[in-house]
């Protein structure tokens, strides 16, 4: 679904029609599924679960389904942990979470969403808030991990290897988007721990970061280094956009984390940011080999923008959503093919976005109008949007961007 080679901006429902509509509450009084795992063996691939605002244990997320949290921001949907293993379809699943707090307080949520050996397919997380680990590992080519406006912050000591977040696998994509990455901070009670990695790529990974922060976690003691923020031995890494990347900051007693230590195919823009940590010695830019950069920068923005953890904005009808990048006009070309679907309780209804769907438009800029809901509020609305752009080495496409909205 976000595979194309050119742009593709996309709504929830417009690109793909929903088979059906499972509304879970943690109250009971808007639904008889109460937990995510009820709805979870009732959904069919290709359905969608709305959770309502709430508490909720772990759950398994084993079909090719949409999880979208109705709340006001991420927080209002509060969800102890997802252990991620699509079985249906086993291969070629689409399926996402959004707008939705992952992380609980007991030891086992210590890596709050998490996944082995992944079959080939795509998972989206869009307006994110992952309080704890992230591990997603997949198995064989062809795993694809999309996230947009997502934060990622861990705590002391959890995830795996010493990381708030272990991503990839020979094969495997990663895309960031308008995101952070932290990792933990060392307790000075407990100086063992260490600080940890921000995001650690297993070889072999493609990974492209656009318009995100990555940062290592601090020694805050004496005597502990800080630790480096990204790390990866092979593969592929882009970073795009105004994309910064920080190692972690230690005393005068130690050293400052690096800020990139990979040491496979490493590409970047212009803009971007790579700095090592300050300490008794300030941790290197780059640690292994200093990125080549790429003719253009392909990075695309999205107006109204937010604060990922602020959830979803909120637009009125007849308000401009509008589309730039930021390379030479005429150079970027963009798909459109969006609208607006009203999830339950009021009738599904599909209102068209105008410029009409499928649009192919040539230049950096492109400017959309919020139609008016006859129907109320419609809440949940997912915008895709990617840009390709011609380049000496072929077409080069950005990040793909993700912006959730509310029409009032």
């Amino acid at each position: 679904m976000l595979r194309s080679l050119f742009v593709c901006v996309s709504v929830l429902g417009a690109s793909q029609a929903f088979a059906t509509d499972w509304v879970v509450d943690a109250t009971g009084a808007g639904s008889s599924f109460t937990t995510l795992n009820q709805a979870m063996v009732a959904a069919s691939p290709g359905d969608r679960i709305l959770v309502l605002p709430g508490d909720y244990p772990a759950f398994q997320m084993f079909k090719g389904v949409a999880i979208l949290g109705l709340g006001p921001s991420p927080d209002a949907v509060k969800i102890a942990r997802c252990d991620y293993h699509p079985l249906q379809p086993l291969v070629g699943y689409d399926s996402s979470l959004a707008n939705v707090t992952l992380g609980g307080s007991a030891d086992e949520d210590s890596i709050a969403l998490t996944g082995n050996e992944l079959a080939p397919g795509t998972l989206t997380l869009d307006t994110v808030v992952v309080d704890g680990a992230v591990f997603l590992r997949g198995g064989s080519t062809g795993f694809y991990l999309q996230m947009s406006n997502c934060s990622v912050v861990a705590r002391p000591g959890e995830g795996f290897a010493g990381e708030s977040m272990w991503f990839g696998g020979i094969g495997n994509r990663l895309d960031v988007h308008d995101s952070r990455i932290v990792g933990w901070d060392c307790p000075e009670s407990t100086p063992a721990i260490g600080a940890g990695v921000g995001l650690r790529l297993a070889p072999g990974t493609q990974a492209r970061l656009t318009d995100s922060v990555v940062a290592g976690g601090s020694g805050l003691g004496a005597g502990v280094d800080g630790a480096t923020a990204l790390v990866g031995s092979s593969g592929s890494l882009q970073l795009l956009g105004a994309t910064s990347v920080q190692g972690g900051h230690a005393s005068l007693t130690a050293a400052g984390g690096a800020g990139v230590d990979f040491g496979g195919t490493l590409r970047s823009g212009i803009a971007i940011d790579v700095t090592g940590g300050s300490g008794g010695t300030t941790g290197p830019a780059f640690a292994a080999s200093v990125p080549s950069l790429l003719p253009v920068d392909p990075t695309i923005v999205v107006t109204p923008d937010r604060d990922p953890t602020s959830g979803p904005f909120a637009v009125a009808s007849g308000e401009t959503i509008g589309f730039s990048t930021a390379t030479a006009a005429g150079s970027t070309v963009l798909l459109i093919g969006f609208g607006v679907d009203c999830p339950p309780p009021s009738a599904s209804v599909f209102l068209p976005l105008s410029p009409a769907p499928m649009l192919l438009v040539g230049g950096n800029a492109l400017f959309a109008t919020v139609p008016a809901s006859t129907v109320g509020p419609l809440f949940g609305i997912e915008v895709f949007a990617q840009a390709a752009t011609a380049s000496p080495e072929g077409v080069l496409l950005s990040g793909v961007v993700s912006t959730r909205m509310n029409l009032q």
